[in-house]
């Protein structure tokens, strides 16, 4: 009866866990969720104020997802974000945080960084991903981004204003063509 009590508490614990795992990330792309995101944009920023360090925002969105999708099938458009995902992670750091932002746009918290180092990453990303070569019913392409970034304590110094910042530079970036990094 203890070893059967012990076993259900156990699976219990697993299930917990499980469910905790599903509430925070993006079942497609692993990636923390928007709401979890905005949970540890609020934490990175209480740290980054208490010790004076500065806290950097990527937005990140996929230039004409629509059109891509209307041309070549979700199956195709699934697949440029897989890809999007990979290049984001393999150009930030351990410590930054990547989350699914929404449908196709992705944002990045990078602590302790400076601007530079800020829109250096973002560009770095930007170049990666439009240098990535698709082939989807038998016709190559490629997909570009665009990005917009902030930083506290220079752009902002609360969550929603550090957001809105990076948000109205991506914009920008669309508005002045796409396939940029403003900031």
């Amino acid at each position: 009866l203890l070893s059967l009590m012990t076993s259900i508490a156990i699976d219990n614990i697993n299930l917990l866990g499980a469910f905790k795992d599903k509430a925070v990330h993006d079942g497609f792309t692993g990636l923390i969720n928007h709401k979890y995101f905005l949970e540890r944009l609020e934490q990175e920023l209480l740290y980054a104020g208490r010790y004076k360090k500065n806290l950097g925002l990527i937005m990140i969105d996929i230039d004409h997802f629509k059109k891509f999708n209307d041309s070549f099938g979700h199956y195709a458009g699934d697949e440029v974000i897989k890809k999007l995902v990979k290049v984001i992670t393999s150009k930030l750091r351990d410590v930054d945080i990547v989350a699914r932002y929404g449908g196709e746009e992705f944002s990045a918290l990078m602590p302790e960084v400076t601007y530079e180092d800020l829109y250096a990453a973002a560009e770095s990303i930007r170049q990666a991903f439009s240098a990535e070569k698709y082939s989807f019913s038998g016709t190559e392409c490629s997909a570009t981004i665009s990005a917009g970034i902030s930083i506290f304590p220079k752009d902002a110094s609360t969550a929603p204003q550090l957001v809105r910042w990076a948000d109205q530079r991506l914009y920008q970036a669309k508005m002045q063509g796409r396939n940029r990094v403003i900031g």
